[in-house]
């Protein structure tokens, strides 16, 4: 896209982005100030009907308590309460006192005025005949009207199934004795209007109570059904006041429209009251506020839309010159310097282009000096190789690696040099190298004097002028040191095989004039037992314990030489069913100790299945032998160590001296006499062993009397491949020092 287009494209996306930020901004203003006007509103509501309901009370309670102290009312009350409800002269007091009663119900809003007898709760009087004789004795009403003025919480009652509550206050005789209690039903209606009566006269405000129960009490203004208060109302604001909590919030309403409601619990009575407004309407006027805004932007980004197409074309001839001439220069003419004669912005522009181009000039000539000087100094081969590969740019490291000056190599191809069975290497590699990857090899190159030295190449081709910039590093020393390395590995897995075999054939050879001895031995003991007098029999006796003693060291050599060893390939070994042939090897011992073994979750590994097996049950062998007065617990657990599984075995038992915790994996290497802890110190040793033979790594951390944890690492399964067992799994490392292992387990 052209200049004056795209100027003028910014120019009006800036405008529209502008117009846009502000007419959000105002609109999000307009619309939440309007939302705090409406709320605030609403609480005002809220507030004052609260006030008015509380004043309706309490002048129910007056009104209630004016008919107590009416004389008439007092007086035919007392000739009911003193005379047989048959009685001429009851019927006589009953309807003087209903007549008294009748011109008070209209101006107090009374359905229905009743006097009960104070201690029997029945009704005397009523003006409703059918209330007369009911028991009221269990009314809220009745009980706390006995003493005080007294009006009741209003409620939904199924039985009329209409909403009921009652004032009721204690009609004393002149002699200040109680006559009985005078309850009055009051109008639910005009409790209605007193909560419904609207205040600010908008279309959708509305005003209700609620009972705990979610039923309404007052009828909702905008629902004209008479049966709504038999219904529960189930709105997120009710559910909270009900749970005697009061707030503000943005929900649905009765009729599941959008409301800002207010809702206030009314510890005293025991109600909600809510107050309401549709959302639409309170966001009413901000919509026409909206409107406006839109055809205000629509007319102000169609001037700027023209003022960006003025502005775009008195700028872009002179910018569109500065293009041309910046394009010459990048092309080459770097002599090139710009008109800047001009004093506005454009020239100012110029004349630092113009610095620029100076500034670049020079420094692309200390470029050049300091990769000159980079170039002589490096100890290392660099030259640059055409595309016939010939040598033609060299630095003084070449003289100094190969005894050849560069005036003897430039022009040479450098295959002269390069030994002849590493010319296919040299060949493949340079043919593989591209401007983006880099070639390495390593090949053997030919001294002045003779004789090769190896150097290890990093090629990569310049796409600009078809060349290659080599750089070699003499590896002649660390040729050899690997060479070296690799002769003496062999020479130590050499003599580790035949020490394995000599201790092999060694504890072979001795079993059988150990035999010999012990079976001679056993003859002297079977035909001189007691004749030769007591020391000899005590000779033979250590005798005997000594070759028995012999043949068990023996038997352990034979099997320590063994561990190392075996032909069959790393499999997957599943512990957990490793561990359970190890229990059923293990049960009487197990049984006859007490000993309770738990573990994990074991993971299967990468080794040998049988040695697997002897690892493990040499492990629990060891706790059982070395345990405490307690009975043995031994648990076995893992955790993930990086690329290994790392084991552990913990038991109860004596422990051991931190100082020792290394000697203990020494073979033959006991801490206790023979007499105390039978055996040839010989399992933890095999134990060592096994796992290193596996890769790992086995150690302990213990203190005396507090147990012991034996440690070990294996290698996962998800890694296996049978053709793919790398040498250090399959041959056991020489690393075994405390602070290898621990450098393991971190």
């Amino acid at each position: 896209m052209k200049l004056t287009p795209r100027f003028t494209l910014v120019f009006i996306l800036y405008a529209i982005a502008l117009l846009a930020g502000v007419g959000v901004f105002a609109y999000n203003s307009g619309r939440n100030s309007l939302r705090s006007t409406t709320i605030a509103e609403l609480e005002g509501t809220a507030l004052r009907k609260e006030d008015n309901l509380n004043r309706w009370f309490e002048a129910k309670k007056l009104d209630i308590l004016a008919l107590t102290t009416d004389p008439g009312i007092v007086s035919q009350a007392t000739t009911l309460g003193m005379t047989v409800p048959a009685s001429a002269e009851f019927q006589a007091a009953h309807t003087i006192f209903v007549d008294n009663i009748q011109p008070h119900m209209a101006t107090s809003e009374f359905l229905e005025v009743s006097l009960i007898h104070p201690r029997t709760g029945q009704v005397l009087a009523s003006t409703m005949p059918e209330e007369e004789g009911q028991l009221k004795a269990d009314q809220p009403y009745f009980v706390n009207g006995k003493t005080g003025t007294y009006v009741e919480n209003p409620y939904y009652s199924s039985t009329p199934q209409s909403i009921m509550f009652t004032a009721a206050s204690p009609l004393y005789a002149e002699d200040g004795h109680l006559l009985g209690v005078l309850a009055a039903r009051l109008d639910p209606e005009s409790l209605d209007f007193l909560i419904s009566r609207r205040t600010n006269l908008h279309e959708t405000d509305d005003a209700y109570l609620v009972d705990p129960s979610g039923i309404f009490i007052t009828q909702p203004r905008l629902l004209t059904n008479p049966a709504v208060p038999e219904r529960e109302v189930h709105t997120e604001d009710v559910g909270h006041c009900v749970q005697q909590q009061s707030g503000v919030m943005e929900t649905v309403d009765y009729r599941n429209v959008p409301s800002f409601v207010v809702y206030r619990w009314l510890p005293e009575r025991q109600l909600c009251l809510i107050v309401k407004i549709d959302q639409k309407e309170a966001y009413q006027p901000i919509g026409l506020f909206g409107r406006n805004i839109a055809v205000i932007s629509v007319i102000a980004l169609l001037v700027a839309a023209a003022l960006a197409i003025a502005l775009a074309r008195g700028l872009t001839h002179p910018i569109l010159n500065l293009q041309g001439g910046v394009a010459r220069f990048a092309n080459g003419e770097l002599v090139l310097r710009l008109d800047e004669t001009a004093r506005d912005e454009l020239g100012q522009l110029a004349g630092e282009f113009n610095k620029m181009a100076e500034a670049l000039a020079e420094e692309q000539t200390l470029l050049r000096r300091h990769a000159e000087q980079f170039f002589n100094l490096s100890l290392d081969l660099l030259a640059t190789v055409n595309a016939s590969g010939q040598l033609l740019d060299l630095n003084p490291a070449w003289e100094q690696t190969l005894g050849y000056s560069r005036d003897e190599l430039r022009g040479q191809l450098l295959t002269n040099l390069v030994h002849p069975e590493d010319l296919d290497i040299i060949t493949v590699a340079l043919q593989r190298v591209t401007n983006e990857t880099a070639a390495r090899f390593e090949c053997r190159c030919r001294h002045k004097d003779g004789h090769y030295r190896w150097l290890a190449w990093a090629a990569v081709l310049s796409a600009q002028n078809q060349l290659l910039y080599m750089a070699a590093r003499d590896i002649t020393e660390r040729q050899l040191g690997d060479e070296k390395l690799r002769q003496q590995a062999e020479e130590l897995e050499y003599s580790t095989r035949e020490l394995e075999q000599f201790a092999h054939v060694t504890s072979n050879d001795l079993q059988e004039p150990l035999r010999l001895v012990s079976n001679y031995v056993q003859l002297l003991a079977r035909r001189y037992q007691g004749k030769l007098g007591q020391d000899a029999d005590e000779f033979i006796s250590f005798t005997l314990d000594a070759t028995n003693r012999m043949k068990n060291l023996l038997a352990a050599l034979e099997t320590y030489s063994k561990a190392g060893s075996g032909d069959k390939e790393f499999a997957p070994v599943p512990l957990e069913k490793t561990l359970q042939r190890v229990q059923d090897n293990l049960q009487v011992v197990l049984e006859d100790t007490g000993t309770i073994v738990t573990y994990d979750s074991l993971p299967s590994v990468l080794g040998n299945d049988i040695q697997m097996t002897q690892l493990l049950q040499n492990l629990i062998e060891n706790a059982i032998k070395f345990r405490s007065a307690e009975s043995p617990r031994i648990h076995i657990g893992v955790r993930q160590l990086g690329k290994r599984w790392l084991f552990f075995v913990h038991d109860n038992g004596i422990g051991i001296d931190p100082q020792y915790t290394e000697q203990v994996f020494g073979i033959f290497q006991r801490l206790h006499n023979q007499d105390q802890y039978p055996g040839t110190g010989i399992g933890l040793a095999i134990s060592r062993k096994i796992v290193e033979r596996h890769g790992g790594r086995i150690w302990v951390d213990s203190e005396p009397g507090k147990g012991a944890t034996f440690y070990f690492t294996l290698q996962p399964t998800e890694s296996w491949l049978p053709a793919q067992v790398p040498a250090e799994v399959a041959r056991p490392r020489s690393r075994d020092t405390v602070a290898d292992r621990a450098t393991d387990l971190i």
